[in-house]
């Protein structure tokens, strides 16, 4: 997208500034809380629609990286009468593995997730919604309750 004026050029897609040049403060509230782990579809499906709070951690490596994402499904398909439970979330920071890493924070990408399998998911990036894969991943789900 060009800037204005056009003698500026264009705005990149990764906006990449210090966290003082960007906001007058900043803080980070963190809260923890006792996960209860959902073991398979039926738990999950159960959990969703007794309204509780999810997340999923995800991991996965490569020759040079080991990968973990947690984050909270915010978006799930649940089906009660044959157990299906997939979430479809974000979105989530997706590193880009290719770079090297003093560059990993710069590279990441928004993604979407999805996955209804314990050894999979599927991560579409948001730029473009261009570029999809399929990891071989770890994925599991926790409730913290209501």
């Amino acid at each position: 997208m060009p800037l204005e004026p056009a003698s500026l050029g264009y705005q990149s897609e990764r906006q990449e500034v210090a966290l003082a040049e960007a906001f007058s403060s900043a803080r980070f509230d963190v809260h923890y809380e006792e996960g209860r782990l959902l073991e398979n579809a039926k738990d999950r499906v159960e959990a969703v629609l007794d309204n509780e709070i999810l997340v999923a951690p995800t991991a996965y490596q490569d020759d040079r990286y080991r990968v973990a994402i947690e984050y909270p499904i915010k978006t799930v398909n649940a089906n009660e009468r044959d157990w299906v439970f997939q979430p479809d979330t974000g979105p989530i920071l997706l590193p880009d593995l290719s770079r090297e890493p003093g560059d990993l924070i710069g590279g990441m990408e928004l993604a979407y997730i999805a996955f209804n399998q314990e050894d999979w998911a599927e991560v579409v990036q948001v730029y473009h919604y261009s570029r999809a894969a399929r990891i071989h991943a770890t994925n599991e789900v926790f409730s913290i309750g209501k």
